[in-house]
């Protein structure tokens, strides 16, 4: 193979002639030298990389040779001048005519470390050093930047699939997410609610809020809804959202049993999601529960982010409108912090706090180092199943947000259509013992022996609990209507 090398003019000449005669040569015959063109390419090599050459570079200015697998070749050679290897298929090449940066092409497993590929267009790279074309582009940005166009997830990610189903329907991500839950459910939540405590918690959120009681008691459910969903003041709980987004994104897998692991192994999963989600050009999930917070991971070709809601802070439309993706790297790091072991009773270290504050905007999980994860590709027709549940529910909804009425606060009787307990989450948060659940089948006992395993279940009056979630700090149960 030619190298960049300092020759004299005569020789040049020489070497040129005797090209010239050899090609003449191997019209006629076929000559199997490849015993010895590899071991003029290796010498070649040797010779191009020793001290002396590196030396005689920085003294004339010359630029080293680069290379493509392994074997070195004059950047300025045209393509058509460097001979394919004897009995091989023709390998076409990746080039590039300048080297913007002015850094040398490096191979590192067939890829330009410095060029800056993300996982996806690494992949890429390494096919087209194979398939059989010639990639050729003026320059490394041009080159990294065709690479990358085609280093995009088959389908949207599920922020986006949510917002466009809800542009689709005709309403707003909020009005969106509060269809797609029970009304059952909100009837019973407002029906513990009075118009005093709707407006407390409308100026506990925004202190210049001019609402008054007097129109919220002349509201009717859809001006009380819109209100609530305008002020943020009502939403699911985390659990719910998570399975809710499981549920849509990969029906075929909720079935599956999730399984248990310590932070370290869920930041593992999460860079193999992120490794699957090169390869295959789709968004790969990890749902993770534990520490009183349940929410749902999505990664695609190293970045991150989480669809969460949290109960009695804030609802899923309102997190998915701060829209944060993190590089991988970035993500899993204030992933691990905000994951890290910390008693309840202990103050999380500044670290810790900081980075549960930015992911899921709030300081209040305890993580006690296990979880338990389901990790699942999203599916196709994701948007569809969307829509499908939205047309469901606006069957339940709609004659009801079209009702005059105006009492479905907790100004009297609760409403005749409610079936279920008065609460449909019990969440129990204490230390270690000294405190007695609300069932009359369970008391603290159970936790001294060492509590329930999830999926237990318990009875509060007539009414069936099922334990979602849990720590060593903490115990979710959800009414099960089953």
């Amino acid at each position: 193979m030619k190298q960049t090398m300092p020759v004299r003019p005569e020789a040049e000449n020489s070497s040129a002639a005797s090209g010239r005669v050899a090609d003449e040569n191997r019209q006629d015959a076929f000559v199997d030298n490849r015993t010895t063109a590899a071991a003029q390419r290796k010498l070649a090599y040797e010779i191009d990389r020793s001290p002396r050459m590196a030396a005689q570079r920085r003294q004339s200015g010359m630029q080293p040779a680069f290379q493509i697998r392994g074997i070195p070749m004059d950047r300025n050679e045209p393509a058509s001048a460097r001979p394919a290897m004897q009995n091989q298929p023709v390998q076409r090449e990746v080039r590039v005519d300048s080297l913007d940066d002015g850094a040398e092409f490096e191979v590192t497993d067939f890829v330009p470390k410095h060029f800056g590929f993300t996982s996806a267009g690494a992949l890429i790279y390494r096919k087209w050093l194979k398939d059989g074309v010639d990639h050729h582009y003026a320059t490394k940005q041009q080159l990294v930047a065709a690479i990358e166009a085609l280093a995009r997830p088959s389908r949207q990610s599920f922020g986006g699939i949510f917002a466009h189903a809800a542009q689709q329907a005709g309403v707003d991500i909020h009005w969106l997410e509060q269809y797609l839950t029970d009304m059952g459910g909100t009837l019973q939540t407002l029906n513990l609610e009075t118009p005093e405590m709707i407006v407390e918690k409308i100026h506990v959120r925004n202190p210049n809020s001019t609402i008054s009681v007097e129109q919220i008691e002349d509201f009717t459910l859809q001006e009380l809804m819109e209100q609530i969903l305008l002020s943020n003041i009502m939403t699911q709980s985390c659990g719910q959202t998570a399975n809710l987004i499981h549920e849509f994104l990969a029906p075929s897998t909720t079935g599956v049993a999730p399984v248990e692991m310590d932070l370290s192994a869920v930041i593992s999963a999460i860079r193999s999601a992120n490794d699957k989600s090169a390869s295959e050009l789709k968004h790969q999930n990890v749902k993770i529960e534990g520490g009183g917070h349940a929410f749902v991971v999505e990664v695609f070709n190293d970045r991150g982010k989480i669809f969460q809601s949290f109960f009695g802070r804030y609802s899923f439309a309102k997190d998915l409108e701060r829209n944060k993706s993190y590089p991988l790297g970035q993500f899993v790091q204030k992933l691990e912090n905000a994951l890290a072991t910390t008693p309840v009773s202990a103050t999380a270290p500044a670290k810790v706090d900081a980075a549960r504050i930015e992911l899921f905007n709030s300081g209040a999980v305890h993580p006690d180092g296990k979880f338990r994860i389901n990790i699942f590709a999203s599916e196709s027709n994701v948007e569809q199943r969307i829509a499908n549940k939205f047309a469901a529910q606006s069957n339940v909804w709609n004659p009801r947000l079209g009702d005059a009425a105006k009492d479905h606060l907790h100004n009297g009787e609760p409403e005749d259509a409610m079936d279920g307990p008065p609460v449909t989450i019990l969440d129990y948060e204490f230390k270690v013992i000294g405190m007695t659940l609300d069932f009359g089948d369970i008391n603290e006992d159970v936790i001294k022996n060492g509590g329930l395993d999830i999926g237990a279940t318990a009875m509060l009056d007539a009414y069936r609990f099922v334990l979602k979630s849990k720590t060593a700090t903490n115990y979710r149960f959800e009414y099960d209507p089953a």
